[in-house]
């Protein structure tokens, strides 16, 4: 039997970035993909949380210190897009732009 750590897909990569998606089917371009602000990326990664009934304040503390550590440590984008199948070439290629940009990563 193989240890945990060498199992096929349990190597571990930092994360590069966290693109928050969301459909505007209102805006003017096919897709728009923009840094957040750490205010703005607490508040969307957040709003993307499981949220469970905690019994005390501490746990609900740290629920709240791991998503601003997160939102310090990582870029967060937020990629608002027109829907539909035939606009996900535009929306990666978008996403890979961004990822791409020094300014953008810090």
């Amino acid at each position: 039997m193989e240890a945990e750590g060498n199992l096929p897909g349990s190597e571990r990569t930092p994360l590069a970035a966290i693109c928050v998606l969301r459909r505007a089917e209102d805006q003017a371009t096919l897709v728009t993909v923009k840094r957040l602000t750490f205010a703005d990326a607490f508040l969307a990664v957040l709003g993307h949380a499981c949220w469970f009934t905690f019994q005390d304040a501490h746990d609900k503390r740290r629920v709240i210190d791991h998503y601003m550590d997160l939102a310090a440590e990582i870029p967060v984008f937020d990629v608002s897009f027109k829907s539909g199948l035939e606009h996900l070439p535009a929306v990666l290629d978008a996403i890979e732009t961004a990822l791409d940009d020094p300014a953008c990563r810090g």
